[in-house]
């Protein structure tokens, strides 16, 4: 009896992976501390000093990192990219709510918040409701925050929350800001003033 093919083992976890966004390592160190490495894992650069790791949900709170071993032959970061990105707009809910600071935060189940920086449409109906571009901080992996652009005064606060919530967290991301451009649709680094 044959073993399975890559390709059918693929389609039993196809429907489970999901894109994490992390900062990218800049030594050895971070590599091994994040669990993975370029020379192993599908990775995908993703904007400023981001990159998107792809995990498989194994049970209710396990996720495994999934490792270029897994995937089919010829498969490509983008590909994976598109199916992660499908799969988290289908199961995970986003909610969007009114914060301390004044601007807004996305809430969802603790471990994907600030993987909604993946999904486009999320941030285009953002934006539109605004009538404004959106400056976008996600210090934890479970704490997203955005304030419109043109309010200095919230985005100032929603820095210093964001920076409270980095010192704070276990699972620590990035104090860098991040604009979503209602204009261009496209999400870029923000320098701060």
């Amino acid at each position: 009896m044959g073993s399975r093919t890559k390709e059918a083992e693929f389609e039993e976890y196809r429907l489970r992976i999901y894109p994490w966004v992390r900062e990218i390592p800049g030594d050895a160190a971070g590599w091994e501390k994040e669990g993975c490495s370029p020379e192993d894992t599908p990775l995908l650069s993703f904007v400023d000093g981001l990159m998107t790791v792809f995990v498989i949900q194994k049970e209710e709170e396990v996720f495994e990192i999934l490792k270029d071993s897994m995937l089919p032959e010829g498969m490509t970061p983008e590909e994976i990219y598109r199916t992660a990105c499908e799969n988290l707009a289908r199961d995970v809910e986003f909610v969007f709510s009114n914060t301390l600071f004044g601007g807004f935060g996305v809430i969802a189940d603790g471990v994907h918040e600030a993987s909604a920086l993946c999904l486009r449409h999320v941030w285009e109906v953002c934006t539109e409701k605004l009538q404004d571009d959106v400056v976008i901080m996600a210090p934890s992996r479970d704490l997203l925050l955005f304030a419109p652009k043109s309010d200095r005064k919230t985005v100032q606060s929603m820095i210093q929350f964001g920076e409270q919530g980095w010192l704070q967290s276990e699972h620590r991301l990035t104090k860098r800001l991040y604009q979503y451009s209602r204009e261009r649709k496209e999400l870029t680094g923000y320098e701060r003033d």
